[in-house]
């Protein structure tokens, strides 16, 4: 025999078991929606209240949306500079974070007059290794 019987009958019993699970499912059970449940705005009601609708009240709903908007951007930014610096005091920084903390002191200055002094160190990079010599790069472990 080709295949063995009980993996046949095991075979059958789980695809008979799964086609029973799903015959019964009706995928929108949960969901009886009478006509009363559902309110539909007709096309001549919603035009109905657009010309109730003035001017002035489309004005004054903005105006009052616009004053409850902040005036800026979410945050302060000398205040966000100030926390940059400081988080930045008295460490030695990379070269590349420089030009971010020059220009935050320099926007600091522009807003209030002050420029806050420099409380960082830069750290400069290790040098090269030197070319080896006779001119020629060596793979390491090669033969010469």
């Amino acid at each position: 025999m080709l295949f063995n019987l009980k993996t046949i009958v095991i075979t059958a019993l789980f695809s008979a078991t799964l086609a029973s699970a799903y015959a019964d499912y009706e995928p929108y059970y949960e969901r009886d929606f009478t006509d009363g449940d559902i309110e539909l705005i007709s096309r001549a009601d919603a035009v109905e209240s657009l010309y109730a609708l003035t001017t002035r009240d489309l004005i004054d709903e903005l105006k009052d949306r616009l004053e409850r908007r902040a005036p800026g951007p979410p945050y302060d930014t000398v205040e966000k500079c100030r926390d940059i610096l400081d988080r930045n005091a008295h460490i030695e920084v990379m070269e590349n974070l420089v030009y971010t903390l020059e220009t935050c002191r320099k926007l600091i200055q522009q807003k209030t007059g002050t420029l806050p002094p420099v409380t960082w160190t830069v750290k400069r990079r290790s040098p090269s290794p030197p070319p080896p010599a006779g001119g020629k790069a060596v793979k390491a472990g090669g033969r010469r």
